[in-house]
C-alpha cells in the first residue's frame, strides 16, 4: 500500500510539474514554478540533444532557486499556453543582471532557433533593450509551445525567472534605473568634492574617500546593469573582472580610511596590524579571479563580511572610549556595512534573500 501511495504521489508531482503555464493578461507570471530542470554536467549538449532527454528532467525545487556559486550548465523546460485568441509577446526575465549567459530555444519548421542575453552578449546583439537577462518570445492565439532555457554563469547563479508583459517590465526598469542613478550620482558628487579637497589639502584620506565613492558607485551601477548599458561599448561584451577591480578598490580604500581617521597606527597598533592583514588578504584573494572567478567571489564575500563586522566593531569600540570621529564613522558607514553583509550572506544559499536585479 505504501509503495502504491508513493508511486501515485510521484506521478502527481511529475504531472503538476509539466502543467502548462497559461499566459493571459497578467503583468507578470512566475515561470520557474512551472518548469523542470536538468543539469548538463559536461556543458556540451545542444538543444536537440536536451529535448530528447525526456524523463531526465525533474521538477524545480526551492533549493534549485537559491542564489549560489555554480558554473555548471542548467536547462529549464516548460510549456507555455496562450489563453487568448490573439497573438501575444512576452519577455522572460531571468535571475539578476550580473549573470553571464541565458539562451531561449524554440522549435519551428526550420529547426531550433535561439536568442541569448547576459554579460557575454554585447549590448548591440541583445534581443531587447532592457536591463538584465531578458529574452522575448511570441505565442499565436491559442498556441501551446514547449521552450528550453539554458543558463550558465560564473557570478552568482539565480534561476528565478518571470514572464512579463514588455511594457510592465520596462516600467519596472525605469523606476529602478531612476533610484540607482540617483544613488550613484550622489556618490559621484561626494567623490568630486573629496577629490577637490585632496587637491587643495594633500591629505590622502580625502583621496581614499573619493576612490571609495567612485568604486561603490560603479559597483551599484554594475549590479543593476547600468554600467554595461551606459558606460561600456555596445560592441563589446562586459568583462566580469572589472567587478573585481572596483570591488577590491572599495574594500581597500575603506580599510585605509578607517586606519587614518582613527589613527590606528598609534592608538590601536594591534588593530592596525589586523587591518594590514585584511589588505594582504584582499590582494591575495584577487589573484584567484583570473583562474576561477566564482571561487574568488565566494571567498571574497566571506572576507568582506569579516572586514565589515571588524570595522564596525572597532569603530564602535573607539567611540565608546571617547573618540567622536569613530562615532561619526560608525554612523556614516553602518547602513552600508549591514547591506553589504546581507548581500554576502544571500550568496551562500543560506537563505533566498531577495536583492534582485530583475523585479519581482
Amino acid at each position: 500500500m505504501f509503495s502504491l501511495l508513493a508511486l501515485l504521489l510521484a506521478s502527481s508531482l511529475a504531472q503538476a510539474a509539466t502543467t502548462p503555464l497559461v499566459v493571459g493578461n497578467e503583468r507578470s507570471l512566475e515561470f520557474t514554478g512551472h518548469a523542470e530542470i536538468f543539469v548538463d554536467e559536461s556543458g556540451a549538449l545542444d538543444a536537440p540533444a536536451v529535448a530528447a532527454l525526456g524523463n531526465q528532467f525533474h521538477p524545480v525545487t526551492p533549493d534549485d532557486l537559491k542564489r549560489r556559486y555554480d558554473s555548471r550548465v542548467f536547462w529549464l523546460r516548460a510549456t507555455l499556453q496562450n489563453a487568448s485568441a490573439d497573438k501575444i509577446e512576452r519577455w522572460l526575465g531571468i535571475g539578476h543582471t550580473r549573470m553571464e549567459n541565458a539562451s531561449l530555444f524554440q522549435q519551428d519548421s526550420h529547426g531550433w532557433r535561439s536568442v541569448s542575453s547576459g554579460l557575454q552578449v554585447p549590448m548591440k546583439d541583445k534581443p531587447v533593450d532592457a536591463l538584465g537577462l531578458v529574452l522575448p518570445l511570441t505565442l499565436e492565439g491559442g498556441e501551446s509551445r514547449q521552450i528550453l532555457l539554458r543558463v550558465q554563469s560564473r557570478p552568482v547563479l539565480d534561476l528565478n525567472s518571470r514572464l512579463w508583459q514588455p511594457t510592465a517590465l520596462l516600467q519596472a526598469d525605469d523606476s529602478r534605473q531612476l533610484m540607482v542613478a540617483a544613488g550613484a550620482g550622489g556618490s559621484l558628487i561626494v567623490a568630486f568634492i573629496s577629490l577637490s579637497v585632496f587637491v587643495r589639502m594633500r591629505q590622502r584620506t580625502y583621496l581614499y574617500f573619493s576612490l571609495l565613492h567612485i568604486s561603490t558607485a560603479l559597483l551599484e551601477l554594475g549590479r543593476e546593469g547600468l554600467w554595461e548599458r551606459y558606460l561600456w561599448l555596445a560592441t563589446l561584451s562586459f568583462p566580469i573582472h572589472l567587478h573585481v577591480v572596483v570591488g577590491m578598490t572599495a574594500a581597500l580604500t575603506l580599510i585605509f580610511i578607517q586606519r587614518d581617521l582613527l589613527d590606528l597606527r598609534t592608538t590601536r597598533p594591534r588593530w592596525d596590524r589586523v587591518f594590514l592583514v585584511f589588505v594582504a588578504l584582499n590582494l591575495a584573494i584577487a589573484l584567484i579571479s583570473p583562474f576561477n572567478y566564482g571561487l574568488w567571489n565566494e571567498i571574497w564575500s566571506r572576507a568582506l563580511l569579516v572586514i565589515f563586522v571588524t570595522s564596525l566593531w572597532v569603530a564602535v569600540m573607539a567611540w565608546r572610549q571617547g573618540n567622536r570621529t569613530a562615532g561619526y564613522l560608525a554612523l556614516g558607514f553602518s547602513v552600508a556595512w549591514v547591506l553589504e553583509g546581507l548581500r554576502a550572506v544571500s550568496t551562500w544559499a543560506l537563505c533566498i534573500c531577495r536583492l534582485p536585479s530583475t523585479p519581482a
